[in-house]
C-alpha cells in the first residue's frame, strides 16, 4: 500500500482477497457446483490453501452434530466439550436412565400385618408420590392409577386424596399429610432420617427378594411411624449397555458407577455390564465430589 493513500481506499484494499488466493476459491467453487458435491469443492480448498480450515472446520462440525442428533439421538451443547472427550480417560456414568431404561416398576409389594389393604396403602402413596418428580415416584403413580397422563388427580375412578405438606427428604424419600396421618415412602436412609425402625418382618421380605440375584430397589412405605409396607421396584438394564461399555474399554477408557440407589443393586446392574468400580448410595453432591476426586487423580 502506497504511503499518503486515502483513508477509504486502505480500507478497500485490506478487505480483498490476496491475489493467489481468488483462483482457488473461484476454482473450488466452481468444482462444488458442477459436481453437486460440496464436500469435493471444501476438499479442494483445503488442500490447496490450507489456511481454509478455519472457514471449513465449522462446517464439518455442524455437520457431524446434526448427524449425531438425527441418528443418535445426541444433543451437544458445547463444542470444547466435545472436543474434550479426544483426551478422556475416566467416565463415570449414572445407574438409572443410563445403564438402565430409567423406568421402575412394581414387581412385587409386602403389606406387613395388620396395616390395612394393598389397595388402599397404594392409593395412599400414590397421593404422596404424585407431587414428586423422581423416576420412582412415577413408578408407584402408575402402580395404582395405571397410566399417569389419563388421570385426573381429585376426578374419576382413580382420584387421590389430597396431601398437605409435602416434604422432599433430600434423596432419600418423601412424606405428606392425608387425612391427619403422615405418609411417607423412601429408603433405609428416609427411615432414619424419620427416627421410623425398620421391623424385622420387613428385612426377612427383603432378604428373600435379594436371594433372587435381581436388580431391584426397595421402598418403604410408612404410616405415622410404622412400617406398613416394602416395595420391590425393578429397573431394566439396557439391551446395548454392556456393548456401550465394551466399546469404550477397548478405547483405554476406564468406568465407574455413581448412584444414588442402593450398593447392592448398583453392583449387580454394575455386573451386568462389565464396569468393576461401583459406589452406591451417593447424594448428589456426593457424585459431583466424586467426579472431582477422579479428575484429580
Amino acid at each position: 500500500m502506497r504511503p499518503g493513500a486515502p483513508a477509504h481506499k486502505q480500507k478497500s484494499s485490506s478487505t480483498n482477497l490476496p491475489q493467489s488466493t481468488r483462483p482457488v476459491v473461484v476454482g473450488s467453487t466452481l468444482l462444488a457446483l458442477i459436481t453437486g458435491d460440496l464436500s469435493r469443492g471444501l476438499t479442494a480448498l483445503v488442500a490447496a490453501c490450507p489456511c481454509a480450515i478455519v472457514g471449513a472446520a465449522p462446517v464439518v462440525q455442524a455437520c457431524a452434530f446434526v448427524r449425531l442428533l438425527s441418528d443418535l439421538q445426541v444433543l451437544v451443547k458445547n463444542a470444547r466439550a466435545m472436543e474434550a472427550l479426544a483426551q478422556l480417560t475416566k467416565l463415570a456414568v449414572d445407574k438409572t436412565g443410563t445403564l438402565t431404561h430409567g423406568c421402575f416398576e412394581l414387581s412385587e409389594a409386602s403389606v406387613l400385618a395388620p396395616y390395612g389393604s394393598r389397595e388402599e396403602l397404594l392409593k395412599l402413596l400414590a397421593a404422596v408420590e404424585s407431587r414428586d418428580s423422581h423416576p420412582l415416584a412415577g413408578c408407584l403413580v402408575r402402580s395404582h392409577v395405571g397410566c399417569v397422563a389419563t388421570y385426573s388427580a381429585g376426578k374419576g375412578p382413580a382420584a387421590l386424596p389430597a396431601v398437605d405438606n409435602f416434604t422432599r427428604v433430600e434423596s432419600m424419600g418423601v412424606w405428606g399429610i392425608i387425612g391427619g396421618k403422615v405418609i411417607g415412602a423412601g429408603s433405609a436412609g428416609f427411615l432414619e432420617a424419620m427416627a421410623i425402625d425398620l421391623p424385622e418382618e420387613a428385612v426377612r421380605q427383603r432378604q428373600v427378594w435379594e436371594a433372587t440375584g435381581s436388580a431391584f430397589t426397595p421402598v418403604y412405605m410408612t404410616v405415622d411411624d410404622d412400617v406398613v409396607m416394602v416395595l420391590r421396584l425393578e429397573d431394566e438394564v439396557r439391551a446395548d449397555a454392556a456393548a456401550a461399555v465394551a466399546c469404550l474399554q477397548s478405547l483405554g477408557i476406564q468406568l465407574a458407577v455413581l448412584s444414588g440407589d442402593t450398593q447392592r443393586a448398583a453392583d449387580v446392574v454394575a455386573a451386568q455390564v462389565g464396569i468393576q468400580e461401583v459406589l452406591g448410595k451417593l447424594k448428589r453432591l456426593d457424585k459431583k465430589a466424586g467426579c472431582k476426586r477422579n479428575r484429580a487423580c
